[in-house]
């Protein structure tokens, strides 16, 4: 059993957690052998189970350096060199090599060096040692080091304390409270789109906002989709994280930076729009009719593209070598999958050259719709959002396969929404595999998603600490830990050559000591209206808001403010059969629950001189009135006096939408993620109301 626990220790695997009420609960041992054995270590054989622990505990120590080493930026930067008591007294030399190609040298006695750690191998003792190397700036550099004819090599990340933060941001007091409004890309409708929302729509709406004094988009993951699953909808669970979802582009945009002409005359043909608009005005994104007639002609772009070259602009073809040639191994692997899973209903055979061309295209109009929005004057501009994991039979997962377990996915343990918790289907990464690779893939992840936004919400971030494991074939799951100091660094260094600034989705139990970890590294944090609140249960006065927070007046896992206020997603639960005890008794203590809240709103409302001329009197019969305009401008008005540096409001709240677009718990019930805005892009904008309202948001921010 002691040996045992070693390994539970050195593989992550957690001992008893908190739960979501605050009690302490133990992980059974059935669990934690499972987690074990989904990371492939045999734990019945004795035998296996000292080998294992060798090779995490011991055998790194035989090993003069670590696969990548972490350190702070400054004047005296250290790296770890593991020696045995034999080589004491001799000389450790050292080079260090920056991506600019500058080398730093230096060679040290070992009796000298301060001695930071030490194991023993039998009879042979290893000791660490803190050698020194001076000033070294924020970066990756090769760590190349000798001792007599030994020689050894690793990565070196010099990383800063905290996070970039753009200079609206950075200011104190800030000149502005920075906001935005929150929307899913493919929700956006306008006449010119195919049926889903595309980096066209993005500029459109990025133009809107800046007018209105708009500071950011808070967007959802624009990963690349499996398209060969029966449902690809959840930008939650993609195919692959380091790259774009192809139907977001713009193939009128397309077309015309290509010069393809003759195929941007196809496009207007009389037949082609009378599909375009059945797709355009359907309710909700139907995703395969959009997908099968998308690539086609995406298809035919690239076709167009390949034999055309000696027509294309120089620019144009010089951007795409640069593009294909800048990529890594990563991209290669990503396309062969990519055309090997193509969507079933495709009536042609995709390529990996294609595939290429996809993410060529996509990534080129995603740049440039952040400069867009950076011209425009927006402080910030795109804010992207990393997901949790990847999909199973996705590429991220099966070209990675050693990172990840193939009997372990994550999840969420039981908690007061979920009683029997959450299996989100994603495969469970190996905290083990991420350090021997020196973070290789987690370093691919942030690059890609920072480097062509102004901001990166990172959804669930406690995963940079512990996931919930969900084990195959056993009812209970358990907690596995991950190195997240290393990944903080990291994420830091990331965020500063990316100019990217970073938000931590903390919602739920979160340890205090991730916590803290975000403050110290400059992370925001995450909040929303509904949950507020002080121990009464009254909403918290705006000025009382954490500062270095995103404060967000819904999101898409939680009711419209119309649908909040009107009780229709406790009726839509209860017909989901999502409530508790009988359906009937569990909707009508919930509307009960909901009705104290509504007066709590308009006691907080009031509170803040904010309560509209029509809504005020008698608060228990005032409350039963249904949501209108004034009520919703109020609400956002309030909520922009947020002390909080970050505030967003999502789209949908502005036009009084109620139809959820996602259910949490909810998988063929519900028609999650297809759910589109209830008006045009030009529509929203030119609503007086609307106007008047974002004017009222601006002005409260800049006060």
């Amino acid at each position: 059993m002691e040996a045992l626990e070693k390994l539970f220790y050195l593989t992550g695997i957690g001992r008893e957690y908190y739960d979501f009420s605050g009690h302490s609960r133990e992980i059974s041992l059935r669990s934690r052998i499972a987690c074990a054995r989904a990371m492939d270590i045999a734990v019945d054989n004795p035998a296996r189970v000292d080998a294992a622990i060798f090779d995490l505990d011991a055998k790194p120590w035989t090993q003069f350096l670590q696969p990548l080493q972490i350190a702070a930026a400054g004047d005296n930067v250290h790296f770890e060199v593991r020696l045995p008591d034999t080589l004491r007294e001799r000389a450790v030399r050292w080079i260090l090599t920056s991506e600019q190609g500058d080398l730093q040298s230096g060679t040290a006695a070992i009796s000298e060096l301060n001695e930071i750690g030490e194991y023993r191998i039998e009879d042979t003792r290893y000791a660490a040692y803190a050698v020194p190397v001076g000033v070294v700036s924020a970066g990756y550099y090769i760590l190349s080091v000798a001792v007599d004819d030994a020689t050894a090599e690793s990565t070196l990340a010099v990383c800063p304390a905290a996070c970039y933060k753009p200079c609206a941001l950075e200011a104190e007091p800030a000149a502005k409270r920075s906001w935005g409004i929150s929307c899913h890309l493919y929700t956006l409708r306008s006449e010119t789109n195919w049926g889903i929302g595309d980096f066209a729509d993005l500029k459109a709406l990025t133009r809107y906002s800046a007018d209105a004094g708009i500071d950011f988009l808070l967007l959802n993951p624009l990963h690349a989709p499996n398209f060969s699953a029966a449902d690809f909808a959840s930008p939650y669970s993609a195919s692959d994280r380091r790259f774009l979802n192809p139907l977001y582009i713009s193939l009128p945009d397309a077309a015309a930076a290509l010069g393809a002409n003759e195929l941007a005359q196809h496009f207007d043909d009389v037949a082609k729009q009378e599909q375009l608009e059945l797709l355009r005005i359907a309710p909700h994104v139907a995703y395969k009719d959009v997908a099968k007639l998308k690539l086609a002609e995406l298809h035919d772009l690239f076709i167009w593209f390949v034999s055309h070259t000696d027509q294309v602009q120089s620019k144009i073809a010089i951007q795409y070598e640069g593009f294909v040639q800048g990529q890594s191994q990563a991209l290669q692997d990503f396309a062969r999958h990519a055309a090997a899973h193509p969507l079933p209903e495709l009536e042609f055979s995709p390529s990996e050259n294609f595939e290429i061309f996809l993410q060529w295209l996509a990534r080129m109009q995603l740049q440039a719709c952040q400069h867009f929005a950076l011209e425009c004057g927006m402080s910030i501009g795109l804010v992207g959002d990393l997901a949790v994991g990847a999909a199973v039979g996705g590429a991220e997962t099966h070209c990675n396969e050693h990172l990840y377990c193939k009997t372990a996915s994550i999840g969420a343990p039981p908690d007061a929404f979920n009683e029997l918790g959450q299996n989100w289907a994603l495969p469970a990464p190996r905290p083990t595999a991420m350090r021997d690779t020196g973070y290789a893939h987690f370093i691919d992840l942030l690059r890609a998603n920072m480097q062509s936004t102004g901001g990166l919400r990172i959804d669930h971030v406690m995963g940079l600490m512990r996931l919930w494991w969900c084990l195959a074939g056993e009812p209970e799951g358990a907690y596995v830990y991950y190195p997240f100091e290393h990944m903080f660094a990291l994420l830091r260094l990331e965020s500063h050559r990316q100019q990217c600034c970073v938000i931590g989705e903390d919602m739920g139990v979160v340890e205090d000591a991730f916590r803290d970890a975000m403050h110290s590294s400059a992370l925001f944090n995450n909040r929303l209206f509904y949950f507020e609140r002080a121990r009464d249960g009254s909403f918290l006065d705006p000025a009382m808001h954490s500062v270095d927070t995103l404060f967000m007046t819904s999101n898409h896992d939680v009711p419209t403010l119309a649908a909040w206020w009107s009780g229709e997603d406790l009726r839509l639960k209860a017909s989901l059969g999502l409530l508790e005890q009988t359906e009937q008794d569990a909707l009508s203590c919930a509307l009960q629950v909901r009705a104290d809240d509504r007066v709590k709103v308009l006691e907080w409302l009031a509170s803040n001189d904010l309560l509209p001329a029509g809504w005020r009197g008698d608060y228990l019969q005032i409350q039963e009135k249904p949501y209108d305009f004034s009520l919703c401008a109020a609400l956002h008005q309030a909520c922009a006096r947020s002390s909080s540096r970050l505030l967003s409001l999502q789209l949908e709240d502005a036009q009084l939408m109620t139809e959820p677009l996602n259910i949490p718990g909810t998988y063929r019930e519900y028609p999650n993620w297809r759910r589109k805005q209830a008006n045009n892009i030009d529509a929203i904008f030119a609503d007086s109301h609307i106007r008047q309202m974002f004017a009222a948001i601006n002005e409260e921010r800049i006060q």
